[in-house]
């Protein structure tokens, strides 16, 4: 009913036809954190390789793009830097950095690219929990 709802609002579809995804994002967490399944948190996984001021900028990002579409203490995040734990990222077959995935609720969810910046973050966000609607 919720999806239904925003696949026909004409505010909706022009906002996003034009790009502009700050009322889509607004919207989408608003039903986000009001839907009884998404109660639970959920658990994200950042990858980088060493902690530089790029990789600091897109783990800051991300959890202020999280605490906004999900609410404080809603979500978690663990940040594995693949230069200390080769083995968890070749056993998650991460295949370029930064990678951000979404390990619950499943199924996991990946997104690859650069993340540094709010809006990429919030478009990251978007992507990883558009299946939870």
């Amino acid at each position: 009913q919720i999806v239904e709802i925003i696949q026909h609002s004409p505010l909706i579809l022009q906002y996003t036809h034009h790009g502009t995804k700050g009322i889509v994002f607004d919207v989408f967490s608003l039903l986000l954190k009001n839907m009884p399944a998404t109660r639970s948190k959920l658990r994200f996984e950042i990858y980088i390789a060493g902690l530089t001021s790029y990789n600091k900028a897109t783990i800051r990002a991300f959890e202020e793009v999280c605490a906004v579409g999900m609410g404080p203490g809603s979500f978690e995040i663990r940040i594995i830097d693949v230069l200390q734990e080769h083995v968890l990222a070749e056993k998650k077959k991460i295949i370029a950095i930064p990678t951000i995935l979404r390990s619950a609720p499943e199924p996991e969810v990946r997104v690859i690219g650069n993340f540094s910046d709010k809006q990429s973050a919030k478009e990251a966000f978007l992507y990883l929990t558009k299946d939870m609607l």
